[in-house]
């Protein structure tokens, strides 16, 4: 219970106060300049409001910061696409200055109706993960329900075969 507590302060208090005052641009900063480095950003979700975010997991980034976090990549990185990046570090060619690749994992909804229009405003690359299994069952993915029931119950645990999964 204490150890959860301090997961919620963290990512309520903590995380907030150390991005106003700017220590996670000083972070970004110290990782770029380096031609034979690549920064990678790493979105799920872009969110119109925290109501979107029923689980407050700290995966979502609301649209108006992911527009703000955009206009500052475009005055001051160069975003490639992953996949051109790739082949510059696998040719050992060096990057542009401030090489930096957008990914999104799981192909939301949101990432098309919040994220795309962003990008295309400032003409920037992304690449995009789709997962299909939830398209072809119509049921929800195996994690979205265990963070559903985890967010439901007062367990620290669950029995996988109580949201559809084989015994481990």
């Amino acid at each position: 219970m204490l150890k959860d507590r301090g997961k919620q302060i963290i990512k309520q208090i903590v995380s907030p106060l150390a991005d106003k005052v700017g220590v996670y641009d000083e972070k970004v900063q110290r990782l770029m300049g380096d031609p034979n480095r690549l920064l990678v950003l790493m979105y799920h979700r872009v969110i119109d409001d925290l109501a979107s975010d029923p689980f407050q997991l700290g995966m979502c980034v609301r649209q108006k910061y992911f527009e703000e976090q955009l206009a500052w990549l475009a005055a001051h990185t160069h975003v490639l696409p992953l996949t051109q990046a790739v082949e510059h570090l696998l040719n050992n060619e060096p990057l542009p200055p401030n090489a930096v690749a957008i990914t999104f994992d799981d192909g939301l909804l949101d990432n098309l109706s919040n994220a795309a229009p962003l990008l295309e405003r400032y003409q920037l690359p992304a690449t995009f993960y789709v997962i299909t299994g939830g398209l072809e069952t119509g049921h929800p993915m195996w994690w979205d329900r265990a963070i559903a029931i985890l967010a439901c119950t007062q367990a620290h645990s669950v029995d996988p075969r109580s949201i559809g999964l084989p015994e481990l």
